[in-house]
């Protein structure tokens, strides 16, 4: 919020102070672990949610992925529907298409590998495979009781799980997963998703190349940067799919005046 500070730190203050009402909890606990009060008074002020809580770690063990990435929308469904089913802007990414080839255009991709039952109005299924994975994730902690041989062993289920059914990692697969489970229980509701790319540094607002934080491509872009890095191999006719933090910033705040009619 800096620019803003500088520009008129006053007026800043007055929206924060007004508009602004921070509230601690835990999107992965039932009622985000607020108690009952909390989260009936919370729900009566709510007008739209938007949805941006992920682990996007691709080395990320499956229960911790699961209950981020896909088991969380559970309790956002609970909400919306606890504030009288208000609109949901969820933001997803679009390597969801896993290995799929080709343009992918606004719909739903399918697995490339071991098949999943899709439904007549077009979701996947993958409710029905919630019971497996923590069937295997159980086996898992019960066959290792060393902490960091667990944590492996989970990381190594949860790439083994999201190559078999045709995707990249465990990150793009949960959040495929969390998809479904949107398209089902949002059905006839106001639900937007939107899937961009690799996020990186901002294009104008608050200031050109801000960014926060080293990720995903940054350490690449930031060693080019710095004359570290004097020779990457590429295919010259590659696009790189990165997108300016500030467009998809722009495009939740667009979507989310749109879904409020």
């Amino acid at each position: 919020f800096d620019a803003l500070r500088e520009k008129d730190s006053a007026a800043l203050g007055r929206v924060l102070s007004e508009k602004v009402r921070c509230v601690t909890g835990e999107i992965t606990e039932d009622n985000f672990g607020l108690d009952q009060s909390e989260w009936d008074a919370l729900s009566q002020e709510v007008d739209i949610i938007i949805n941006s809580a992920a682990s996007v770690n691709f080395r990320e063990p499956l229960d911790q992925a699961l209950s981020i990435n896909t088991l969380s929308l559970f309790n956002l469904i609970n909400f919306s529907q606890a504030a009288g089913d208000v609109p949901l802007v969820h933001v997803s990414t679009c390597y969801v298409n896993g290995f799929n080839e080709g343009q992918m255009g606004e719909s739903i991709v399918g697995p490339t590998g071991k098949k999943i039952a899709q439904h007549s109005d077009g979701y996947y299924d993958v409710e029905s495979l919630m019971t497996e994975f923590n069937s295997a994730i159980e086996r898992t902690k019960k066959a290792n009781k060393d902490k960091d041989k667990l944590t492996d062993e989970l990381t190594e289920l949860g790439a083994q799980i999201a190559n078999m059914y045709g995707w990249n990692d465990v990150y793009t697969f949960t959040k495929w997963m969390a998809e479904q489970v949107l398209l089902h229980r949002f059905k006839d509701k106001t639900l937007t998703i939107l899937r961009p790319s690799i996020i990186e540094s901002t294009y104008q607002e608050p200031v050109g190349g801000w960014i926060e934080g080293v990720k995903v491509a940054d350490a690449m872009i930031m060693a080019y940067a710095r004359q570290k890095v004097s020779f990457f191999p590429g295919r010259k006719d590659s696009l790189m799919d990165i997108i300016p933090a500030d467009f998809v910033s722009n495009s939740i705040l667009y979507s989310a005046a749109k879904s409020i009619k």
